[in-house]
């Protein structure tokens, strides 16, 4: 799992895109545990820093070190 943190935004939905397609095909086939595994927990990081910018967007005068996410805030 990465630190999308410095990841430029197009970039992170592509990753997004990408990762996604992946583990959609990887369940469909039968796919090896371990990578589904994997791909679930770097889409639910990519998620979570794209809710976190738009957090960031929409309340500018919070400190990002006060935006906290549940797992109900992942769709």
């Amino acid at each position: 799992m990465s630190n999308y943190r410095k990841t430029e935004q197009d970039v992170l939905i592509e990753l997004l895109s990408k990762s996604t397609a992946d583990y959609t095909k990887l369940l469909t086939g039968n796919g090896d545990r371990q990578q589904i595994d994997n791909l679930h927990k770097d889409i639910t990081a990519m998620q979570k820093e794209i809710n976190f910018r738009e957090k960031l967007k929409k309340y500018p005068e919070v400190s990002p070190d006060y935006i906290t996410f549940r797992d109900n805030d992942i769709v």
